[in-house]
């Protein structure tokens, strides 16, 4: 069961003195079952706080920050899922592991849905209870860490399924130097993922260098990676260190790898077959230890097929696939990365905003996000200078809001089916506006314009190949 961030650049062996420091609530109506885990707890150094039921434990956690929450599922007055969704309402990130009589793979499926960090099923085997809460605590302490001086971009965020999917992919290919290659549509965090990756590797303590593929120009491509040597050319008069130079020992993360050249993508594959460079003008190869993360929007399986992706290269950069959901499969996590952006951004903003109301985490929840998580946190950036003094309310907020009614009136009801759509024809033709004119049987240029009513760009659906047709 995953963590509901993913915990970054930081060294889990500096961890322990937070994690014996821990402070745990424990929660559960079985006396003997609540007593027994207190005093093995309580052999860790850990503090540990009981409540009898879910209402005591609220009030404990109100008065008292706590690293871990454990709690019995089912209890009076207040079961397991509803303290923990009342604890996530105060603190988001808080770690709750929820305990049950009932092993049952059903209600697993729920409680982790619902943002437990772990479920496990009565009886408790002590081995294992102190390995999954030392495992929490552990995290937690990461977190805790890494997140102190760090801004929202450095976090990945979540605690829906398919995020958590990624979370633990990440986890499994961290520590194994094999090449990943991250898909996903643009603004959904690709590179958040890479960073991740590198954080959580061996190669933490060297350099990570970014690269966009796509914005180079061609004839640069060569000379930016691999560097070159004095008199390589005119004007050189000095030699340069190329980027796959300067991140040995480290880590390139080559985003949109698509948008290679074809002779580039050549000298690549050797480059990760032979784990040597040469740069430009230079007789001999030099040695690199690198490891390569590459991400793309595009569709490499049907550039392969096109002749305009290589290959070999694909099957080389695609040893160990991370695929990232676009925003509105995940609109669970929502109200999790908004309240963060707020709780994160005031100060750098200089402003003073007082979380977000129901209402205006309704209107964010019901938006469909073209531009995944980047678009969400810069309109609740925007929102928030509107804002400044008090909560944020969904009037601050620029999406084209939908009206809040039981019964929509007929324009309303109109806009929103042509704006979900207008959503999945461009999607479905990617970005492609011959062929979305073509598929929903509309004039080309009547069709731009109602993506422009309804604040849609086809460019951040489209590939190079679709965009040279349309």
């Amino acid at each position: 069961m995953e963590q509901q961030e993913i915990e970054l650049g930081v060294d889990p062996s500096n961890t322990d003195a937070a994690i014996i420091r821990a402070a745990i609530l424990l929660a559960d109506d079985d006396e003997e079952h609540r007593h027994h885990l207190s005093i093995l707890f309580e052999k860790e150094g850990w503090e540990i706080a009981i409540a009898e039921n879910g209402e005591q434990a609220l009030e404990l956690f109100k008065h008292k920050p706590f690293d871990l929450v454990i709690s019995d599922v089912r209890m009076p007055k207040m079961g397991g899922l509803q303290l923990m969704e009342r604890i996530h309402a105060i603190h988001p990130h808080v770690p709750v592991v929820l305990i049950s009589e009932v092993a049952n793979i059903s209600e697993a499926v729920k409680v982790v849905k619902a943002g437990a960090l772990d479920y496990l099923p009565k009886p408790l085997n002590d081995r294992d209870i102190l390995h999954r809460v030392q495992k929490a605590l552990r995290r937690e302490a990461l977190n805790k860490r890494s997140f102190r001086g760090r801004r929202r971009s450095d976090l990945i965020q979540g605690t829906s399924l398919v995020i958590r999917n990624v979370l633990g992919k990440i986890e499994v290919v961290a520590g194994k130097d094999v090449p990943v290659l991250i898909l996903g549509e643009s603004g959904t965090g690709k590179e958040l993922v890479a960073r991740a990756i590198h954080r959580l590797s061996p190669r933490a303590t060297q350099r990570m260098i970014s690269v966009n593929c796509g914005a180079i120009p061609e004839g640069l491509v060569e000379n930016e990676l691999f560097g070159h040597v004095g008199g390589a050319f005119t004007d050189a008069r000095r030699g340069k260190i190329g980027l796959f130079e300067a991140a040995h020992r480290g880590t390139i993360f080559l985003d949109e790898i698509g948008e290679l050249p074809p002779a580039m993508q050549a000298k690549l594959l050797r480059v990760l077959e032979d784990q040597s460079i040469r740069r430009v003008g230079a007789t001999k190869d030099l040695r690199v230890d690198v490891r390569l993360v590459a991400a793309t929007n595009r569709d490499l399986p049907k550039d392969v097929a096109a002749g305009r992706f290589r290959e070999d290269l694909y099957y080389r950069i695609n040893t160990f696939p991370i695929e990232v959901p676009p925003l509105r499969e995940r609109k669970d996590d929502i109200p999790l990365i908004a309240s963060q952006v707020v709780e994160l951004e005031n100060e750098a903003m200089g402003v003073a905003v007082e979380g977000i109301t129901p209402a205006a985490m309704e209107a964010l929840c019901a938006y469909h996000w073209p531009g995944n998580v980047r678009e969400l946190i810069n309109r609740v950036k925007q929102g928030m200078l509107v804002a400044r003094n008090r909560p944020l309310r969904a009037e601050d907020l620029t999406l084209g809001e939908r009206k809040q009614h039981d019964i929509l009136s007929y324009q309303e009801a109109k806009k929103r089916f042509e704006t979900d759509y207008l959503l999945t024809l461009i999607k479905h033709t990617r970005g492609n506006i011959a062929a979305a004119a073509r598929t929903s049987g509309r004039d080309r240029k009547n069709l731009y314009m109602a993506f422009q009513k309804h604040k849609l760009d086809p460019k951040l659906f489209r590939s190079s190949d679709e965009e040279a047709e349309s």
